[in-house]
């Protein structure tokens, strides 16, 4: 059985997997409906919090604020503790709001720089370019973003496109304004993934001082070839030969 990995979006939308035993030729993957049924509740719960146990007896405001603060919804958090919806729904307004209030703090952020001149584009204006190379759907674009069990947020966008969901993650420290892609969906967004046809940068090559040949014939006193002479180590890091003892 040959091994599919994952290689970014296509233009039209679908996604693209290549094969290592076949030289990485890639492949596009038709997600259908049996495929999405199978894999996105998986996807869309990937890097969520762990939630822990429901505690026993009525919960507080507090304990309500923090499930929603990590991503849960008011829906799956009054059947899963027995609660009437309204409920919950009387302390999630302000939740929601910082909710959306940190995945616009993240779209204004940039990624890390891989090189000096790399140019610094916000998130939200770096996706939004991509987003419309892909033919999404804008009225499908959702951001939002869930705090985890370290303090950081993780930052999501989920979005259609060539008729299909799709989920791009980031985490997100606030205080630093730190941005990271999550996984490699993010990281296609963002154009930080190399296709197939893209060939491997090159190595970077290092000079070092020549070996030194002596001027005139080349002989050495006794008529016998001189050998040229080996750099020594200090001349390699510095250009400087140590004064002999």
């Amino acid at each position: 059985m040959w091994e599919l990995r994952y290689a970014g979006i296509g233009d039209d939308g679908e996604l693209l997997v290549t094969c290592p035993e076949l030289d990485d030729e890639q492949f596009r993957l038709v997600i259908d409906d049996d495929v999405r049924a199978a894999l996105l509740p998986t996807l869309l719960d990937s890097g969520a919090p762990t939630r822990p146990p429901l505690p026993d007896g009525e919960l507080t405001p507090r304990e309500i604020q923090s499930r929603i603060r990590a991503g849960d919804s008011a829906e799956d958090l009054a059947r899963a503790a027995g609660v009437p919806v309204e409920r919950i729904r009387r302390f999630e307004g302000p939740v929601l709001r910082e909710r959306l209030h940190i995945a616009e703090m993240a779209q204004e952020a940039t990624l890390p720089r891989r090189l000096p001149d790399d140019p610094t584009i916000p998130l939200g204006v770096l996706v939004e370019e991509r987003l419309q190379q892909l033919g999404a759907e804008p009225e499908s674009e959702r951001w939002d973003a869930w705090r985890r069990d370290d303090n950081s947020w993780l930052i999501r966008l989920e979005y259609k496109a060539g008729g299909h969901g799709h989920l791009a993650q980031w985490s997100f420290e606030p205080a630093g304004r730190v941005l990271r892609c999550y996984g490699l969906a993010a990281e296609s967004l963002c154009g930080l993934t190399r296709s197939a046809e893209q060939p491997a940068p090159a190595p970077a090559l290092h000079a070092v001082p020549r070996a030194v040949i002596p001027d005139g014939d080349g002989l050495g006193d006794d008529g016998g070839a001189r050998r040229a002479t080996v750099p020594s180590w200090e001349d390699i890091m510095f250009g400087v030969r140590r004064p002999e003892l």
